[in-house]
């Protein structure tokens, strides 16, 4: 980083931060003629007829995304089509086809693609997605899976992250913090197999919630909508940022499962902060109106919300409530730089 007068000045991607420079490439990019460009979970683009084509795309790259050594070819598989599938539930809508680029060394084994292929194609069919094509390139290291998942929804369906309310609740569906305790307890305990991996294998491959998501969406229920991969205070602050909003959470509605709570105990961690800030979750993170809550819950019923916040006005800023004291929500979350 240099300095301009007093100003720094930043030179890298690690000086500006990942936000940013997701910001920068926005306006360079420039907002497209018909649809929702970058800034959302996936882009929406209008083809002219009563729905919306979806499309995203995540890469995953070894020693920052996962380890080969520590999850299975075909868990690994599941994942890269499960967090595209993710951006298309956050949507409101449902997959259609898949997109597969491979960046491998060439000490690569057969058997890993097979296995890695395997996991794709099991994750894709069970959400109703088909794998229709890809690319296959070489590289020094390491291992870069690129997905890129198609789909569909109809306009009326369409959930967004803009559109948050003030007086709006703000759930989530199944548990935080799961992912980031996987991690931490493969990463800093010893014999951690014996103990802990039938949750670590449960946590490396997230479940996209496709159905609750469609649910919602088409009756309207979302006011804004988006998937947790970040952590829920960075998605919150999205919303919020999104929709010219603030808001508070509540750190004793959080849903922290046990294990979580477990796992943080032998680590010395708070879980708050695991569910807070640990990201890969890939819940929903819904805010709608609480009169529509009890018509959200009946509809997801085998999946049920949990009430964690509720939406502010912007100057109020993002918190957290603690044995009713507010403090300033951190700013922090999963981040590339």
């Amino acid at each position: 980083m240099k300095y301009r007068g007093c100003q720094f000045v930043p030179e890298t991607v690690s000086d500006i931060g990942e936000l940013h420079l997701i910001k920068h490439i926005r306006e360079i990019a420039g907002e497209p003629s018909a649809g929702v460009g970058i800034g959302d979970d996936a882009a929406v683009i209008d083809v002219g007829t009563e729905t919306y084509l979806l499309a995203t795309t995540d890469a995953l790259a070894d020693g920052v995304h996962f380890l080969t050594s520590q999850i299975p070819a075909r868990s690994l598989g599941r994942k890269a089509i499960a967090v595209n599938l993710s951006d298309i539930a956050a949507m409101g809508g449902i997959p259609t086809s898949v997109l597969v680029s491979l960046a491998l060394p060439a000490s690569t084994p057969v058997e890993f693609v097979h296995e890695l292929y395997r996991g794709m194609r099991h994750e894709a069919d069970t959400h109703g997605a088909t794998i229709v094509g890809g690319n296959i390139t070489s590289t020094p290291g390491p291992i870069a899976i690129t997905v890129t998942v198609l789909g569909s929804v109809s306009k009326s369906s369409l959930s967004l992250r803009t559109g948050a309310q003030i007086g709006d609740v703000l759930a989530t569906t199944g548990t935080l913090g799961n992912a980031a305790a996987a991690r931490l307890i493969t990463e800093r305990s010893r014999g951690w197999e014996e103990r802990w991996g039938t949750f670590v294998s449960a946590s490396q491959v997230p479940t996209p919630r496709l159905k609750a998501a469609s649910a919602l969406a088409t009756v309207g229920i979302p006011h804004a909508m988006l998937d947790i991969s970040d952590g829920l205070a960075s998605e919150v602050r999205r919303i919020g940022e999104a929709s010219g909003v603030g808001a508070l959470l509540h750190s004793d509605s959080l849903p922290i499962s046990e294990e979580v709570q477990q796992v943080s105990e032998e680590l010395n961690l708070d879980p708050l902060d695991l569910a807070l800030y640990g990201g890969e979750d890939y819940e929903l993170l819904v805010a709608l109106s609480r009169g529509s809550l009890h018509e959200a819950e009946a509809l997801l019923a085998e999946e049920p919300l949990h009430v964690v916040g509720e939406v502010v006005p912007r100057e109020v800023g993002f918190t957290l409530e603690t044995d009713g004291k507010s403090t300033p929500l951190a700013a922090e979350g999963w981040t590339h730089f």
